[in-house]
Parts: C-alpha cells; sequence; structure tokens
C-alpha cells in the first residue's frame, strides 16, 4: 500500500522536478513555445482558419501569422513584434525536423496548424551556450508539446 501510494505521488511529482531543473532562460523559451502552439491549435479550429508558427532560423526568433498572406505581408509580419518571439541570449534555433525527412537549417521554416484540429508534426532543435539541446516535437493532433532535453529525430 506504501509504494502505491509513493509511485502515485511520483507520478505527479516527477513532471513538476524537471520543469524546475531548467534554467529561467530555457523556462521562458519552452514556456512560449508550449503556450504558442496551443493556442494556435485552439484558434484555428475557433476561427476555422489555418495559423501558421514561423521559426526564422536566420535571425533567430519565432513568430506566428494567420492563413497565408503575400509575400510582401510575410515579411511584414516577420519585422514586427506582434506575436513574434526572439530567443534569448546564449540560445540558437538550429532546425526544424518533419517526419518525411526534410530538415530546414536555414530561412523560415513553418509549422501549420489546421482548422479541423490538427497540425504539422515537427520537431524544433535549439542549443544552448553550454551546447545542451532541446528537442521540442509538436504532435499533430494533441494540444501539448513534448519537451525532450536532448536532440531527437524522427
Amino acid at each position: 500500500m506504501v509504494i502505491t501510494l509513493i509511485s502515485i505521488m511520483m507520478f505527479f511529482a516527477a513532471p513538476r522536478l524537471s520543469t524546475n531543473m531548467l534554467s529561467s532562460d530555457e523556462r521562458q523559451v519552452s514556456k512560449w513555445i508550449v503556450l504558442t502552439v496551443k493556442s494556435l491549435k485552439k484558434n484555428a479550429v475557433r476561427g476555422q482558419i489555418r495559423h501558421i508558427l514561423h521559426v526564422d532560423l536566420d535571425n533567430n526568433k519565432l513568430w506566428t501569422s494567420v492563413d497565408v498572406p503575400q509575400i510582401d505581408a510575410l515579411e511584414e509580419m516577420a519585422q514586427k513584434k506582434k506575436g513574434s518571439y526572439e530567443m534569448p541570449d546564449g540560445f540558437q534555433l538550429l532546425d526544424v525536423q518533419y517526419p518525411d525527412g526534410r530538415k530546414e537549417d536555414s530561412g523560415v521554416a513553418e509549422i501549420c496548424f489546421f482548422k479541423k484540429g490538427y497540425s504539422d508534426h515537427a520537431m524544433i532543435h535549439l542549443e544552448d551556450d553550454d551546447a545542451n539541446r532541446m528537442t521540442y516535437e509538436v504532435e499533430p493532433f494533441l494540444l501539448h508539446v513534448q519537451i525532450h532535453e536532448e536532440y531527437l529525430e524522427f
């Protein structure tokens, strides 16, 4: 009985322990990505319009847009700060990988969120100054993002 109770307590405490081991900047990056993905999925369904998370690998920032604007509007949105997140000092976006084997390591990679409630399956890889790598896995049918404290590939 005691072992069962301890196991149940550890089941709920373990995710919190791993979150507390992250630095404040890592927590900030993780929080932005997780909350933004969740919001984009919900907003795509609610508004019945496709949303996009842009991963700007050259400029080390992330930003969002709605539907597919013209190229001029896309560049203008990238320059505006609304819906954008610049990676903190010491963090570098490495690449975005898709299940079909494509890997974007320069330019702007896109992760789409569709009005039917699903998204592209993608892995966002980043690295900090200490050469620690993290993978954010955007799940196609789930609201949450899997965070892996290592560089994982499909």
